[in-house]
């Protein structure tokens, strides 16, 4: 059944935190919140697992509503980004910890330690020190003893943050891997765009306490409801027109508010910016009307800006374009917009 928050409201010094947060998690489901440091995701976390007290609303674990339970009968477990491993404890006695208390015979408790860590590549390792561990190794021994608890409900508060990003997206790789696997509805908290996207079901994009879009990762990225959601997912070039009977007009350009050979219809007529993503438009070298303003290498692609008369276009160019000589600054171009991959915003929204 899952996670589902309704109306949810926190307070801290008596300044309103959350302002009303709904949410649903589906059994089984991974989401991911997202969101700058200060916007509520650590604080709506704490929430759900009863290590901060709410001021209204209601939180419902498997369909049972949990404001009143104490953290540790709610049925969920929480992985902070400082691990808490139990130093004075070996690696395999870590992960028994959470069997032991639930009085599990001393041969299951053995071989599910086993079977834990050959989950997250560590045979082997149950007689290890956690001192003589390394940082990456000891998020795989914290993960392994949070999935020992058998949690309804798995809360990982930006564990991969202290990692560095060879291993980060190592422990991205097993964490997806392993909720495929075992199916556990998960929450994670990250400020890493690319981490949610990677490995959510769905991205709740939260700030100042609020949550701005809750979809899937596609969709947040591509159909942004907002300027400041378009734009935290990173650059997108704004196309001011005009909209009637499903045509789009601009300086720039005109083209069909939907891919293929019937128009849609359903965008009602009106002024309107077309949202589009960098690597979604293409350079056209011959015959252009625009003015190549700069091309900036970025290692496995190359930005170029183009002055359309009374906007500059940003392109993204991947392998090596402008390298191969065929196009400089001061050069004449054209740009060839993908209509599928263009987001009609009504330009009172972007205001």
């Amino acid at each position: 059944m899952g996670l589902v928050i309704k109306d949810l409201k926190v307070s801290l010094m008596k300044s309103e935190i959350l302002h009303g947060i709904s949410l649903d998690v589906k059994d089984g489901e991974l989401v991911s919140l997202l969101g700058a440091s200060g916007c509520g995701k650590s604080t709506l976390l704490k929430a759900i697992a009863g290590l901060t007290e709410t001021d209204g609303g209601i939180i419902e674990i498997d369909g049972s509503v949990v404001n009143e339970t104490a953290p540790e009968k709610r049925g969920s477990v929480i992985v902070f980004q400082d691990l808490r491993l139990f130093p004075h404890m070996d690696v395999g006695n870590n992960i028994a910890f959470p069997m032991r208390l639930r009085k599990m015979s001393v041969r299951d408790i053995e071989n599910k330690v086993k079977s834990l860590l050959h989950d997250v590549h560590l045979d082997g390792f149950e007689r290890r020190q956690i001192s003589e561990i390394s940082g990456g190794q000891m998020q795989r021994v914290a993960l392994a003893r949070a999935i020992a608890a058998q949690p309804k409900l798995l809360l990982l508060d930006e564990p991969f943050s202290g990692l560095d990003e060879e291993l980060r997206i190592e422990m991205e790789k097993l964490v997806a891997g392993l909720h495929k696997k075992m199916e556990i509805t998960t929450v994670l908290v990250t400020h890493d765009k690319r981490e949610a996207l990677y490995m959510s079901d769905r991205v709740a994009l939260m700030d100042c306490g609020n949550i701005l879009q809750y979809d899937t990762p596609h969709n947040i990225y591509y159909n942004p409801n907002s300027k400041k959601t378009a734009e935290y997912f990173g650059r997108v070039n704004y196309i001011k027109g005009n909209i009637k009977s499903g045509i789009f007009t601009s300086n720039s350009g005109i083209w069909k508010t939907k891919p293929g050979d019937i128009s849609d219809d359903t965008i009602e007529d009106g002024e309107y910016e077309a949202l589009v993503r960098p690597h979604n438009i293409g350079i056209i070298k011959d015959g252009g009307r625009y003015v190549v303003k700069s091309i900036s290498f970025m290692g496995e692609f190359e930005e170029i800006s183009i002055d359309t008369g009374d906007k500059t276009v940003f392109i993204i160019a991947t392998g090596g374009y402008c390298l191969s000589n065929s196009i400089s600054i001061g050069n004449y171009a054209g740009i060839s917009i993908e209509a599928g991959m263009v987001k009609f915003l009504k330009a009172d929204i972007l205001k």
